[in-house]
């Protein structure tokens, strides 16, 4: 896990450590080689009062690019929204087309934040009968519920 002493330098570094981990991603490799790059992916920083791990990997399937990021704490059972959405809007940008859900795992709520674009960036539209879109600080995002 890589430590960060402010919010601002772990997205950047995240982005960039991202970019330059793209080609060890599981649909590029097997499993068992992706797992040994886990540890650049998953990043420890203090945000608001709260100590969050964010997990961030960016995937390339054919001419698409996943942004996938997954936010959690290891001393709480959950995070206020707040904080989940922050990291959610700095990593992936304020746009309609990302994608929010979330699940417990091991009893810790892991929240996540998916974006899928095509090679030039623009986002791929959404198969609307699968989420539900809410606002939050005004801003829309699409919601997948565990009913689907």
């Amino acid at each position: 896990m890589l430590k960060s002493k402010n919010f601002i330098e772990m997205v950047d570094l995240c982005k960039l450590w991202a970019k330059v981990m793209r080609p060890f991603s599981s649909f590029k490799m097997s499993y068992e080689v992706e797992k040994r790059f886990n540890a650049y992916r998953l990043w420890n920083v203090d945000l608001d009062g709260y100590n969050i791990c964010v997990f961030y990997t960016e995937t390339e399937i054919e001419k698409s690019i996943v942004r996938s990021i997954q936010i959690f704490s290891k001393n709480l059972f959950t995070l206020p929204f707040h904080i989940v959405f922050k990291v959610g809007i700095s990593i992936l940008g304020n746009q309609d087309s990302n994608i929010f859900f979330s699940f417990v795992r091991e009893g810790t709520t892991v929240f996540c934040w998916t974006k899928v674009e095509d090679e030039n960036g623009e986002p791929l539209p959404l198969v609307e009968e699968e989420v539900e879109y809410k606002y939050y600080m005004g801003r829309k995002f699409a919601y997948i519920s565990d009913q689907h």
